[in-house]
């Protein structure tokens, strides 16, 4: 378990361990984004995670086990991240860089109804209070048009 502070300030515990750059494949020597990219993480015990843009052929990245959550991980020799990235899927996404690692643009990893964003979980049966959502959070049901209730996103550092 790894210690880290929440936005409210108490200390929580997230089961993952940490990844180390160098156990993976390099899929680049570089990701440095010139147009938006979508990354999809993938199906748990299924499909494998890929990178993809409108101009660069797709990258296809690893799955490994952080915890007891199989994880989707991209590898690179430096990344560079200056246009917006989607995820969608269900592992979480890992980002690794052998060197500089620059962030400046955004990530959206939301929920859409109630397919849960990267890493997140499906949300709770509507009319129900009791927490019946998936996941740590067991979320609440909240009323959508179809009946369901809405996804949780994906998480920084732990469970969405």
């Amino acid at each position: 378990m790894i210690p880290f502070w929440s936005w409210w300030g108490w200390l929580h515990t997230v089961p993952a361990a940490p990844l180390i750059p160098s156990d993976f494949d390099v899929l680049a020597v570089d990701l440095i984004t010139t147009e938006p990219i979508s990354i999809d993480t993938g199906l748990i015990g299924g499909t494998p995670p890929i990178l993809s843009s409108d101009s660069a052929p797709d990258q296809i990245g690893a799955i490994a086990t952080s915890g007891s959550r199989e994880v989707a991980v991209f590898t690179f020799g430096e990344v560079v991240l200056d246009h917006d990235v989607t995820v969608t899927g269900e592992r979480p996404l890992v980002i690794l860089s052998h060197g500089d690692l620059r962030l400046s643009a955004a990530i959206d990893a939301a929920a859409v109804d109630r397919v849960p964003g990267a890493g997140g979980y499906y949300g709770g049966r509507c009319n129900t209070n009791d927490g019946d959502g998936f996941g740590p959070g067991a979320g609440l049901g909240l009323i959508q048009a179809n009946g369901n209730g809405a996804g949780g996103g994906g998480a920084f550092g732990g469970d969405g």
